[in-house]
């Protein structure tokens, strides 16, 4: 009997770790789906207001770009607890590949921001996000 209790307590555990697990999910995905959203609509605006102009437009989308590409390493995390069944080796390669190219490549190298490969990149990203974060 003492065995059945503790496996049904065990149970109940899990259900509710599954269940905090799922609305945490529910949040953050909520969250980088809306976020992304800001980078998408302040890159659009800074497009429309400039006329197209590419240059500039690191710097329109900065704080929360970084911000909401940064805060994808916690899926490295998901991945890893196994509350997401990703790969946490295969999912930290995409996010560092991602996280380099932000950080030490768009934010700290001096000029690479005003050309149209970051401009276009960051409209990618942030369409393929919105839509990626909204289906999980």
């Amino acid at each position: 009997q003492n065995r059945v209790l503790v496996l049904s307590q065990a149970l109940a555990m899990a259900k509710e770790i599954s269940s905090l697990a799922k609305g945490w999910l529910l949040f953050y995905n909520a969250a980088l789906s809306a976020g992304w959203l800001v980078v998408l609509v302040q890159l659009v605006q800074h497009l429309v207001k400039t006329n197209g102009q590419y240059a500039g437009a690191y710097e329109a989308v900065a704080l929360p770009l970084q911000i909401f590409q940064t805060a994808a390493v916690l899926e490295v995390v998901h991945a890893a607890i196994g509350i997401v069944p990703s790969s946490a080796a295969v999912t930290f390669v995409q996010v560092l590949s991602r996280v380099v190219v932000l950080w030490p490549v768009l934010h700290y190298t001096p000029g690479v921001s005003d050309s149209f490969g970051p401009a276009l990149m960051i409209m990618c990203w942030a369409v393929t996000e919105v839509i990626r974060y909204a289906f999980y």
